[in-house]
């Protein structure tokens, strides 16, 4: 039904099954949430929630990078990739 396409597609913008499906769920939960009167088409309006929930998604894990994949326990580089974006001490 639509939610394994909601979710095909959302995989295809985030790259993984897991986030993807929670993606989904957020989409149904809004959706509920919403006065449907307010929608002319459901299945864009959908869409349009999935595919900028997910964009919200990737935005978040590309400002905190360390977040999914940490710093090597020896980094001591101040500057490294994986410290661009930590608050300085």
């Amino acid at each position: 039904m639509l939610g394994g396409k909601l979710t095909r597609y959302a995989a295809h913008i985030l790259g993984d099954n897991d986030r993807a499906r929670d993606v989904v769920q957020d989409t149904f939960v809004r959706l509920w949430e919403t006065d449907r009167s307010e929608i002319a088409q459901l299945r864009d309006w959908l869409y349009a929630v999935c595919r900028n929930r997910a964009i919200d998604v990737r935005r978040r894990e590309r400002c905190t990078p360390w977040a999914r994949n940490p710093p090597p326990p020896r980094c001591t580089q101040r500057r490294c990739r994986h410290h661009r974006r930590m608050p300085q001490p």
